[in-house]
């Protein structure tokens, strides 16, 4: 029997920090690399098992904390939306 899934948190103001991105990891067996990916650099890119639901570039003289806020609020849009927020890959 499979495990139920626990229900995404709220976003929002109030909502704890980067409360998506550990749901989505944790509750929703997702996926995250972050880090360096040559040639295009500093990258943060969440897949679900089957497809890529955020790949974001880090922005010059962005942090990480940064990088990782935008990521959690991309989460909220891509899940939200079912739909892919992506700045690596040029629309086709």
């Amino acid at each position: 029997m499979a495990k139920p899934r626990t229900p995404r948190p709220a976003s929002g103001p109030g909502s704890p920090l980067l409360a998506t991105l550990e749901w989505f990891v944790i509750n929703a067996g997702g996926q995250v690399t972050l880090g360096a990916m040559p040639p295009i650099g500093c990258a943060a890119i969440a897949h679900d098992g089957q497809h890529t639901r955020v790949a974001l570039k880090r922005q010059t003289d962005e942090n990480l904390m940064r990088l990782l806020l935008r990521f959690d609020e991309a989460l909220v849009r891509a899940l939200d939306h079912d739909a892919v927020v992506d700045e690596i890959n040029p629309p086709r």
